[in-house]
């Protein structure tokens, strides 16, 4: 396999890490093989940095959970306003008052990890971000 430079090395993490091109894309648009790219993702310099990507990615939404969970729980009880939904309310609190995506990632075995659903979690953090109207966002 040719040597692939560090900016093209750099432009491969890029495109990974967005997300938005399947590994197929990729190929095409950086003009790879899936050999070439599978060759490059086994090299364990490669493989220390997608992981260390991967985590710093999972800290990344374990402060963006964070930062709204006082707001989320707010909202999920504010959403129920019948004594019947209360119950459903308080343990979705809970729930959400628990999640620690950083310690889960950390712990699970890989083949014990559900995968996260993005699109529902894009769905709550829209509707999140709809809700609060500028009140509570968190100075930038």
């Amino acid at each position: 396999m040719s040597k692939i430079s560090q900016a093209r090395q750099e432009q491969l993490l890029v495109c990974i890490l967005g997300g938005r091109m399947d590994l197929e894309e990729i190929c095409a648009s950086k003009r790879l093989t899936l050999q070439q790219l599978a060759d490059w993702g086994s090299r364990d310099r490669t493989q220390q940095a997608l992981d260390a990507l991967r985590r710093l990615a999972d800290v990344r939404t374990q402060l963006l959970i964070c930062r709204y969970r006082a707001h989320a729980a707010a909202k999920l009880i504010e959403l129920t306003g019948d004594e019947a939904s209360l119950e459903t309310a308080r343990k979705a609190c809970v729930d959400l008052l628990r999640v620690n995506v950083a310690e889960s990632v950390a712990t699970a075995p890989p083949e014990e990890q559900e995968p996260i659903d993005a699109e529902a979690l894009r769905a709550f953090l829209s509707e999140l971000g709809r809700s609060t109207d500028g009140q509570n966002e968190p100075a930038t």
